[in-house]
């Protein structure tokens, strides 16, 4: 009998490993989520990195507000990386609305910039924003995202 025993807990164990072994690729990605792609930018605010700004790529033609989007910050020598569903992963291939915010610097709350938006909202809304860009199957290094000097030039 305990030899039954001991085979059955044996056939268990490996169902089990395999069993995960088929399933891990799934746990890579939860059910329903478009596969991703890595996506790099630069983006520079009067020729200086925008350390601190606010980068999302909102999806074109998109109809499901539950999506999730992509996004980043800013990081000091002007580079970001997106995530969509964990961090760096990247965007799902497609074409984008960026929108922009960068905060002033000169207040910063938990090292985050809490001041008023430098760039007026220019960039903030995806539905007037003048920048898009398309994400494809691979890695996606973006040009840089240099933006005017003056705000007036709408």
């Amino acid at each position: 009998m305990r030899d039954v025993d001991l085979n059955r807990f044996s056939r268990f164990i490996a169902l089990a490993l395999v069993g995960g072994l088929v399933l891990s690729p799934a746990a890579c990605r939860r059910g329903g989520d478009k596969p991703v792609y890595p996506v790099t930018g630069k983006v520079f605010y009067k020729g200086k990195p925008a350390e601190g700004a606010l980068v999302t790529f909102v999806p074109l033609g998109e109809t499901n507000p539950k999506r999730p989007k992509s996004g980043a910050q800013v990081k000091s020598d002007g580079t970001f990386r997106l995530s969509t569903y964990a961090s760096y992963d990247g965007a799902p291939p497609g074409r984008y609305a960026v929108t922009i915010i960068y905060r002033s610097p000169e207040q910063i709350v938990d090292d985050e910039n809490r001041g008023p938006d430098l760039l007026e909202g220019r960039y903030a809304d995806p539905k007037t924003t003048p920048l898009t860009v398309e994400v494809k199957e691979g890695t996606n290094d973006l040009e840089p995202f240099d933006l005017p000097t003056t705000v007036d030039a709408k």
